[in-house]
């Protein structure tokens, strides 16, 4: 038994239940600080701790990103409101390993627009976690990714991606949500067993963004609403081993 997958196992566990107690408090008329302390309540019960807060000087255990805000957002007195699309991030460590997923929600009804968006957002996540496999290569996996998302007409985040798991929380590889210029005709397979954060990011505009004055919240160049969502995942010689499947973007439960 290897007690670090075993480890990403049991958070991805009680992640799930941070999540599901998070998404049934997410609805108009809340700030994203009562996201905060909800969350961190839930991480206090559970017995773990948040893997983002005091992360290279980051000032909160979630990130709660809004419509034109891509990543990174700490926590405030801001307001969500109906049409808002939300992106959710929480992470949480043990000692011995991490888990954390960032999703994408509404609130309230969405557009037709933002609606499309995410479904094809999290398209191009299930594509790129079935390209995932043992000994296979990254580039279809960033292809899935990419391609899917470029021929729906919109653009790919190319500043921030994906990456391996293990010891840390951040390690090799790295999964860009598009190719890179230059890839190695045959790089390196990716080994049985590695853990990995199969991230989706992506605007409704141009790709380009730029980080606020805080240093941490990053938003889109135009103003183009942007998405988030990420999977943890083992490799495996079949099918990936998925530790922390897709979420409800309705967490209302409404269609």
């Amino acid at each position: 038994m290897d007690p670090l997958l075993e480890s990403y196992r049991k958070l991805a566990r009680i992640l799930r239940t941070i999540l599901t107690e998070l998404e049934s408090e997410l609805r108009p008329g809340r700030s994203t600080r009562e996201l905060e302390q909800i969350a961190e309540d839930a991480i206090h019960r559970a017995g773990v701790q948040s893997c983002f807060l005091g992360y290279r000087g980051y000032p909160a255990c979630i990130t709660a990103s809004v419509n034109d805000e891509v990543v990174n957002t700490s926590s405030s007195k801001r307001i969500l409101k109906e049409g808002d699309l939300l992106k959710l991030q929480v992470g949480i460590k043990d000692g011995i390993g991490f888990s954390y997923q960032a999703w994408t929600y509404f609130l309230g009804k969405p557009s037709k627009e933002d609606s499309l968006f995410v479904e094809t957002g999290r398209i191009a996540l299930s594509r790129a976690v079935a390209a995932v496999r043992s000994r296979g290569q990254i580039i279809p996996i960033s292809q899935a990714i990419q391609s899917t998302l470029e021929d729906a007409g919109y653009s790919v985040n190319k500043k921030y991606i994906g990456h391996g798991m293990g010891q840390t929380q951040h390690e090799l590889p790295m999964i860009p949500g598009y190719v890179l210029q230059g890839t190695p005709a045959r790089p390196e397979s990716l080994p049985d067993g590695k853990i990995l954060s199969i991230q989706v990011i992506a605007h409704q505009g141009c790709d380009d963004c730029r980080t606020m004055n805080d240093n941490w919240s990053v938003v889109t160049r135009d103003h183009s609403r942007a998405l988030l969502l990420s999977q943890i995942v083992v490799v495996r010689e079949g099918a990936a081993e998925v530790l922390l499947e897709p979420r409800d973007s309705r967490p209302d439960g409404q269609l």
